[in-house]
């Protein structure tokens, strides 16, 4: 049985313009082309950002492996590791305490670092950095060890600095709760010495003399409420004097909810 003939005939006009197009390729076919040439070239060779770049951050930290972060933050040891391989290596270290703990107040300390390092290239370069740590503004059981805790953040704080890196590191981000703060500065507040007589004599004159009822006064801060002036502390009666000798000089009007 003979096959039926295609009706589908192509022209001479039609066979030019097939021709055209795949001379004179589209705007969308040269890009194409252009992005697989540059892909082809590329491959096997990328380039990292530089430390000028706006991604080399997040080039580093993707560095990184998952021990060596903390919430998506570098860690002190991790930071390390990147120095050797992206800076240099370290030479020489030195570590100054410049506030010990005491028996009166066990959880502070201030360490100074000073990081020394032998470039891959340019000049040797010197970071320094310090660290303060208290209960609060370091979370347990970190703040237990306040020395051991400030030496590694001024560390990384150095090793940061050093690699360029636009974050706050593991170690800067250990910050204790609020409720915990409340409830450090609470205890703070209890242990410390009451106001002088003198402060407390000149608390009384001076509201006496503005016509100012104190205990008015004194709930009127939040911090102070159903508390007595022989109950506050010398930094409480200093700032009590302060607000009154504001009001005393007119710097600032007297509240009428706190008058006499």
């Amino acid at each position: 049985m003979a096959k039926k003939a295609s009706t589908n005939k192509i022209t001479a006009n039609d066979m030019a313009a097939a021709v055209a197009s795949i001379n004179t390729p589209s705007v969308e076919v040269e890009n194409a082309i252009l992005v697989k040439e540059l892909k082809e070239k590329l491959e096997g060779e990328f380039v990292p950002p530089t430390p000028n770049d706006p991604a080399w951050t997040e080039y580093l930290l993707d560095q990184l492996t998952d021990k060596e972060k903390d919430n998506g933050k570098p860690t002190n040891a991790g930071l390390r590791r990147l120095a050797r391989i992206y800076a240099g290596h370290l030479v020489s270290q030195n570590v100054d305490v410049m506030y010990c703990p005491t028996v009166n107040d066990p959880y502070r300390a201030t360490v100074k670092v000073t990081m020394s390092f032998l470039m891959h290239s340019g000049p040797n370069t010197t970071m320094s950095d310090a660290a303060d740590i208290s209960d609060l503004n370091t979370q347990q059981p970190f703040s237990l060890h306040p020395v051991g805790t400030a030496t590694t953040v001024a560390e990384s704080r150095c090793l940061k600095r050093l690699l360029c890196l636009n974050i706050l590191t593991a170690d800067e981000s250990k910050l204790p709760t609020n409720d915990y703060i409340k409830s450090v500065q609470e205890v703070i507040n209890a242990t410390l010495p009451t106001g002088n007589p003198a402060q407390k004599h000149a608390i009384s004159n001076l509201a006496n003399k503005l016509g100012i009822d104190l205990t008015k006064c004194l709930n009127a801060q939040a911090d102070l409420q159903n508390k007595e002036l022989d109950k506050l502390s010398i930094e409480e009666c200093s700032r009590i004097l302060k607000l009154l000798g504001s009001f005393d000089r007119k710097e600032v009007d007297i509240p009428k909810d706190i008058l006499k």
